[in-house]
Parts: C-alpha cells; structure tokens; sequence
C-alpha cells in the first residue's frame, strides 16, 4: 500500500479502476435489478398461464362426459358400449376432480395434448401451479364441482337403469337425461368459460404492469447511468492527462529499459528454441508402443523434461522429471540433468535397474547442480516381453493406468522415495521399486506436478482423483495416439488454466496385435523432400488388403502425395518439432488419419455438386491440393487439438464409388 502511495502513476491508476469498478457494478446492479424484475413477473404469468391450461383441461373433460353420457343413454343393449362409455366417464371425473384439485392447492398435473380418440399419438407434459390470491378460485371450485357431482350422479341413475336391464325406462326417458346432462354441462361451460376470460384478463394485466414496471426502472437506471457516466467521463480526463503528463517525464528512462528487455527477450527466444530441440519428439511409434508426450513451461522455458528410449528389441525406459525451480535457471539444469539421466542409462543398459539410475544420477549431480535445487522423478522400465512396468519414483506424482476394458482409471498409490538432491548420500534401494501390469487393455499415465496447479475459472485445483476421472470422461479410442495432447486440449476446453507451472504429460500403451480393423500406422517426419516412398508404402497396403484394387491404391497415393507435399511439409517448414503420423484404416470405407504439429489452418468447406476445379485455368497447377484430394474424397474434416492438428479423409471403396460419384453429380 505504501508503494502504491508513493507512485503517482499506480495512484492516477488505482483511480481509474475503482471508477471502471464503480460503473461496471452500476451496469450489472441495474442489469441484474432488470432481471429480477422480468423474472418476477415471467413466473407469475407462467403460473397464470398453467391456470389457463388446467382450466382447458377441465373444459375438455366436460364434453368428454356430455358425449360419454349421451352414448351411455343409447347403448341399452349393448352391454360392450355401456361398459366403455362407464370405464372413460370415470376416468374423465377423475381427471377432472384431480384438476380442481390441483387448482385448489396447487401442485403438478400431466397435461395430455390429445384424448385417446385423437388420429395424433398422444403427447404429454407437466402444468405446475401455485394457487394465487389475486386470482380468486374458491368459487369457481365450488361451482364446477357441483356440476360434476350432478353430472356423475345422473351417470349412477343411467347406469343403474343399465344394470337392471330396465330398457324401457331408459329409452322412455332419453330424451329427458339427454336434455339434462346437456344444461348442466352447459353451464359448467359457461362458468368455465367465465373463469377462462378472468384469467386471461389477470395474463394481461401482469403482461401491462410488467411493461409499466420495465418502463420505471428503464428510466431510473438510465438516468443513472447518464449522471455516472459523465462524472467518470470527467474524472476519466482528468486522470489519463495527469498519467500522460507523468508518462512523458519517463520517456527517456523507459526507453533504455525497452532496449535492455528487448535484448533479453531475443535471448530468451534463444533459450526457448534450444530447449524445443532438447524436447523429445511428440510422438514415439514402433511395432509394440506407442508414446505421445505433451510439453507447456508456465514461462518461455521450464524446468520439466521427459524422454523415452529403446533399450532392446522388447525393453524401453520412459522417465519425466521436474527442476525445482522455473525459468532460465531451471531450464540450464535441466539440460545437464537430462543429458546424465540419458548417459546413466546408456551405461547401465544391460543391466538396467530404476532404482540404480536414481542413485547414479544423485551421486553425480547433487553436489554439483543442486547447492539449491532438488529434483523429482520417475523412471520406468518397461518389459514387453514380461507385460510390466518396473519403476521408482523419487518425489513425482503417483502414475495413473487407464482399463479401456473396464473404462476406469486407477491411481497407483505405491512405494516412492525422497526427491534427488535433497541428501547426496541418500541410499536409493530396490526394495522402493514397484511393479505393475503392461498390457494391451491398459494406458498409462505419468505426468509433472503441474497437473495438480491446473485450475478452473472457479480456482478450484485438479487434484489426482479428477484427473483420472477427467481421463474416463474424455478418453477416446479413436484418438489414442494424441491422448496426452487431446487431454490438454480438453482441459483447456473445460476452462483449466495449464500454465500456471510447467506442464508435462505422457502416455504409452502397447500396441495390440490384431486390430477390429484393418489398420496401419506409418510415422514420418516433414523434412522430407519426396513423398514419393510413403505413397508407394500406402499403394502396397492397399494391394495387400483390398484384393489388388489398383484404382483404389493410385487414388490413395496421389491423396498421400497431395496432402504431405502442398500442405504439411509448406505447414511445418519452420518447426522442429516435425514428426507426422498416418493412419490407414480399412471399414466401410477407406480412411486416412493424419496428425501433424504444424501451423493452425482450415480446409476450404467442400459444397455438394460443386465443381473442385472449378475457376482454375489449365495452365496453372499450383493450388490443385485440395481440389484433388476432394474430387476422390466423399468427406475430409480437420480439427485442431490445441497443437496438434488431426485431419481426416473418407475414401470410397470399390463397392460404394459409383454410388458416390453418383451422389456427386
């Protein structure tokens, strides 16, 4: 506070935000005052309104029983009528009497839309009231209620006729209950009808007396505004020519400052580009694993790192680790760390145990690089051959395994250990391993602190038990290579901030080895010049899988062709972080996956029956990707998952092309 005092540009500063303050509470007060009003009065028209149907309800079940009982007079000798027309008059007494009710003391009524007799099938919904004294209801109960206890007492006399089988009488008297029941319905009518009209003149007069309230306060927070507006105008001059006049005694000063930042700033992007190529790549395929990594340091660079390596033909080592710090400083240490993880784990390949690693890593750097900074990390080893992961942990959060069998995710709370650093001669021992299962069921997770600082618009902490219900609600199968980065993405979708400390997360599962589909990986990098290999690679696939079908295998060569060459290698030119996966995916159709972390761009929409070629001058060959790729294609979508970009093309097979191409012209 005393700092804010002594500064006369925070002070002019602090002015102009209580008066931003002032007015933008001003705004939302009245706002919410308005809302308030039109709330009020929207509840107490939905109640009128819920009255008005309960009442159509009532006057619907009143011609119901006038032509139930007019066929009840009629139908002596047909005991089959007789006893229809008793079932459906019961049941409109009772849903009259049950409307009443509810209009005398409120409550909820399934309203049907249309009566059993109707050609439409019926449709029902809820009418909720609460009984209101401007709307006087006592009497309009009473009245009505006589009426149905007429109506159902000249039922009883009809019926007992019925029953007796006194025929004559009641053929004598048809006339006479057919007259009656017809002016007690029509005067129930009446009074319905009556009731009807004064409910509709209290919708009106909420309706008008809303309006005359809105008018009212319209007028009131308007000129409010207007008198708050022009005092803040004035103040809001008056401040910004005394910051101006401020501003302009420290022009000199501030721009050796901008000169000097300017210099570090080159060389932090220095710094961030070196460390971008220190980073593993985004993604680690082979015949039995794959890894898909994600890396976000809270600054331009962090102090997070992870790598995965191939020991032997059924062996890996995958390992994250974080830098107490952040920053420049965390991010030199972390260079020198990884490189000595790396060199350690070279030297002990044969032999290779993680809680070894730990303790060779320890002895080495925590006299050296760690006077004031510790380390924590997580080491796996992974057998293939075996099916497990054997790993130490050494201050890293616990690892997360996902069944997509089950579609449930654990939090493997097992044996961990003091960070790196913290003691030099700290004795790292094999019986602080652990050992878990590594199938082709299960995903596994491991991951940075970071996860833990990811917080919502609300401020509320992803803790672990979220993420790994954040991992069942948002796996995707489908999507399984990017899991780590459409994870981030989600988060991000979901409103979590991930940048609050350096963020990493990796994945890695085993690849099975027969698929529901025909499918086929190829992992590539953009560097490369020709195509022309990687084309020739899906035209074999297609050979092999789709009964020689050349046509097929030369329309998904030139797509691969097309879209590697004009676009991605063009959209990844000035990345270094370049390695594209392919998919190959063989259903009802034929679909192509590509995952690339190039530059965020849109395909063209593709229109129904419109030429791909069209305006394009024969001579010019440039620009013919996407046209290409959509006249062999019935659709292709792409999609950005925060860095990666995913697009998607549907290639008909051989069966369904002339359907297609029919749909086409």
């Amino acid at each position: 506070m005393s700092n804010l005092v002594k500064d006369p540009i925070k002070v002019k500063i602090f002015v102009l935000v209580i008066l931003f303050i002032i007015v933008a509470l001003s705004i939302l007060g009245s706002k919410s005052l308005m809302e308030k009003v039109i709330d009020f009065y929207t509840r107490n028209s939905d109640n009128a309104q819920a009255l008005l149907d309960l009442n159509q309800i009532v006057y619907r079940n009143l011609l119901m029983i006038q032509r139930d009982l007019d066929l009840l007079v009629t139908s002596a000798g047909h005991p089959e009528i007789s006893t229809a027309c008793n079932e459906r008059l019961a049941a409109s007494f009772n849903a009259a009497n049950e409307v009443i009710n509810t209009i005398e003391y409120g409550g909820s009524y399934d309203y049907n839309y249309f009566d059993t007799f109707s050609s439409n099938a019926p449709a029902t919904r809820p009418v909720f009231y609460t009984p209101n004294e401007k709307i006087q209801t006592a009497s309009y109960i009473d009245t009505v209620t006589g009426y149905l206890i007429k109506l159902q007492k000249q039922e009883n006399d009809i019926y007992s006729l019925i029953d007796q089988s006194d025929f004559n009488s009641l053929t004598k008297n048809q006339s006479k209950y057919t007259k009656s029941s017809l002016n007690i319905v029509n005067e129930a009518l009446n009074t319905v009808t009556e009731f009807h009209r004064q409910v509709m003149n209290e919708v009106i007069a909420i309706s008008q007396e809303k309006m005359d309230q809105l008018d009212y306060y319209n007028l009131i927070r308007y000129v409010g505004l207007l008198i708050i507006g022009l005092i803040s105008l004035i103040i809001f001059i008056i401040t910004v020519v005394q910051i101006s006049n401020i501003i302009a005694e420290r022009n000199k000063t501030m721009s050796d400052l901008d000169d000097l930042n300017h210099s570090l700033l080159k060389e932090l992007e220095v710094a961030e580009n070196v460390q971008a190529y220190l980073k593993p790549q985004w993604l680690l395929l082979d015949s039995k694993l794959v890894f898909s990594a994600t890396y976000t340091p809270s600054k331009k660079i962090g102090g997070d790192f992870s790598d995965t390596l191939s020991i032997s033909e059924d062996k890996y080592v995958t390992y994250v680790g974080d830098i107490s710090s952040h920053g420049v400083q965390a991010a030199l240490i972390m260079s020198a760390v990884k490189a000595t993880i790396n060199m350690v784990i070279e030297a002990e390949k044969d032999n290779l145990q993680p809680h070894y690693i730990i303790k060779r890593v320890n002895n080495i750097i925590s006299k050296e690089l760690f006077p004031n900074n510790y380390l924590t990390l997580l080491i796996c080893l992974i057998d293939i051959t075996r099916g497990t992961i054997r790993y130490y942990n050494a201050g890293q959060p616990p690892l997360i395994q996902y069944n997509r069998i089950t579609g449930k995710a654990r939090i493997i709370y097992e044996k961990s250990s003091v960070p790196i650093g913290w003691r030099s001669d700290y004795l790292y021992s094999e019986d602080e391993e652990n050992e878990i299962e590594f199938n082709e069921d299960l995903v596994t997770f491991i991951f940075s602190d970071g996860i833990y600082q990811c917080q919502d618009a609300n401020k509320h902490q992803l803790d672990l038990e979220s993420f790994a219900q954040f991992i069942v609600d948002n796996y995707d199968h489908e999507r399984k290579v990017i899991l780590s980065h459409l994870f981030k993405h989600d988060l991000i979708q979901n409103g979590y901030a991930i940048n609050a400390d350096d963020f990493t997360l990796v994945s890695f599962w085993k690849r099975p080895l027969v698929n529901e589909f025909i499918t086929e990986f190829l992992l590539m990098r953009s560097l490369l010049t020709n195509t022309k290999d990687i084309g020739m690679f899906c035209e074999k696939f297609i050979l092999e899988n789709q009964d020689n079908n050349v046509e097929l295998a030369m329309q998904v060569e030139l797509i691969v062709n097309e879209f590697l060459n004009n676009i991605i290698v063009h959209g990844l030119n000035s990345k270094s972080d370049t390695v594209i996966l392919l998919k190959i995916e063989i259903r009802e159709e034929m679909v192509l996956t590509f995952w690339d972390k190039g530059v965020t761009w849109d395909i063209p929409d593709k229109k129904p029956g419109e030429d791909p070629f069209a305006g394009k001058n024969d001579l010019d060959t440039s620009g013919r990707g996407i046209p290409i790729i959509y006249s062999l294609t019935s659709q292709v979508t792409r999609r950005r998952y925060e860095e990666v970009n995913e697009t998607v093309m549907f290639i008909p097979l051989k069966d369904n092309l002339l359907q297609f191409q029919e749909s086409e012209d």
